[in-house]
């Protein structure tokens, strides 16, 4: 049996993944999309967003076979989400 406070960690977590989805998902329409095109170079824009669309993709459906999930080069997606953090941290202030 499965203690509450578990349980209720568990829900939290849950949570917060799925608000961090949404902020992707925001930060996408937002950024990712728009820039895409204006503002910086596409090696700018490429760098900053690196992989964002499949990673938010993998993100909603992580059960989902996919073989382009296979391709996905996550050496440095760490660096593009904490660059991507930070640039929606900055336009919410």
């Amino acid at each position: 049996m499965v203690s509450e406070s578990y349980e209720r960690e568990v829900l939290h977590l849950i949570e917060i993944e799925k608000e961090f989805i949404n902020q992707i998902e925001l930060g996408v329409q937002l950024y990712s999309r728009p820039l895409k095109h204006y503002l910086i170079s596409s090696n700018e824009h490429a760098k900053l967003f690196q992989n964002i669309e499949k990673v938010k993709e993998i993100l909603k459906n992580p059960h989902k076979k996919n073989t382009s999930h296979d391709n996905l080069d996550l050496s440095n997606i760490t660096l593009s989400i904490k660059s991507f953090t930070i640039l929606i941290r900055k336009n919410n202030h």
